[in-house]
């Protein structure tokens, strides 16, 4: 299996893939240009999954290439699943026609958004045995480069993300709402558009975490308002979920959401914009608001803390979209689920 590797959606989707393959009896082994947190312990748990995949880090190009042929002479692979259509599918597919193997392809999104326009994935796609897409809305937005693709959703661990650390522990202000954003630091994620809706709302403003990194980190800090912590590409853990009031996801455009899964799942308050694969992931789970409206989200912000404490409804609201956010993930998107999903997938190609 290969990912980019480090924090991002996609490469966080292949650990879950692996970790479950590794807990079912398989041994997969995991490539990456990074490491991929999910398969260490996160912030708040006690050690790593066991028992845990193969993990090989490599650069795509002749380290990934020689990498390829050396795992796969001490433990013969089966198949090669390559998530998002990066530098190492190439790779990949080379060594896999070399060693007669299938090859299985994830797309994610921004791999579609980028190949797209060059051209370039509807060849590689046609030499990939299958194709699958996290999402309806990712299948319909590619169906001109990949003539078939099987929708199999992202899938977590969900006992993985309950955590008994109270709600907002770790507020930067006392008594002040404790807001999180998490994901590349690019346009299309929105946090310009979230900056600007605290900026449209009365102090004493929420506080917020931003967990994540990308070409625009300076200047979105640069313009931050009081009161935004940014922390860096660092993991994301059950901890860090539960010391938040609200998940924020922002985004211009989203092929799944897995920091929205992860709140979910955690039972954490969800505010994500209604685009792509989030409206069906988020349902009446969370709130969802039009993408790129400051003052949208603001007033959204807003309603979601509004007089907690003389109103009685709000927080028993809360408490059973916390409720239903857990039901729909374990129902929908848990482990044995998404094992399942994908020995099917994989059946279909042995």
């Amino acid at each position: 299996m290969l990912a980019l590797g480090g924090i991002g959606g996609s490469s966080s989707a292949a650990a879950e893939v692996a970790l479950a393959l590794a807990e079912a009896g398989g041994a997969p082994v995991l490539f990456g240009a990074r490491p991929v947190p999910r398969l260490s312990a996160l912030p708040g748990e006690a050690c790593a999954p066991q028992p845990g995949p193969g993990w090989v880090e490599a650069l795509p190009g002749p380290a990934l290439a020689a990498a390829l042929e050396r795992e796969h002479r001490v433990r013969p692979f089966d198949l090669v699943h390559v998530h998002f259509a990066g530098a190492h599918l190439p790779i990949a597919l080379a060594f896999a026609r070399h060693a007669g193997l299938p090859v299985a392809l994830t797309l994610h999104g921004s791999d579609v958004a980028a190949d797209s326009r060059r051209g370039a994935l509807t060849a590689l796609a046609a030499r990939c045995a299958a194709v699958a897409v996290p999402s309806e809305w990712l299948r319909v937005q590619c169906k001109e480069e990949v003539e078939e693709a099987q929708v199999i959703p992202n899938f977590l661990d969900c006992a993985r993300w309950v955590d008994d650390v109270p709600r907002g522990e770790s507020r930067q202000v006392p008594g002040t709402p404790n807001l999180l954003f998490v994901g590349h630091l690019e346009p299309w994620k929105g946090l310009d558009v979230l900056l600007s809706a605290l900026e449209l709302l009365p102090e004493p403003r929420p506080s917020l975490r931003v967990h994540g990194d990308g070409s625009l980190a300076a200047p979105l800090a640069a313009r931050a308002p009081r009161g935004v912590r940014f922390l860096g590409p660092v993991p994301l853990g059950p901890k860090d979920l539960h010391a938040a009031d609200l998940v924020v996801v922002p985004s211009r455009r989203e092929s799944f959401g897995m920091v929205a899964l992860e709140a979910l799942a955690a039972g954490c308050p969800l505010l994500a914009s209604a685009v792509g694969g989030l409206v069906d992931l988020v349902g009446p789970a969370g709130r969802l608001v039009p993408p790129g409206d400051p003052r949208g989200l603001a007033d959204a912000i807003q309603d979601t803390f509004a007089d907690p404490k003389s109103t009685r409804a709000l927080a028993d609201r809360a408490r059973a979209l916390a409720d239903m956010g857990r039901s729909r993930a374990r129902e929908r998107y848990d482990r044995a689920l998404g094992l399942e999903r994908h020995l099917a997938f994989y059946a279909g190609l042995l």
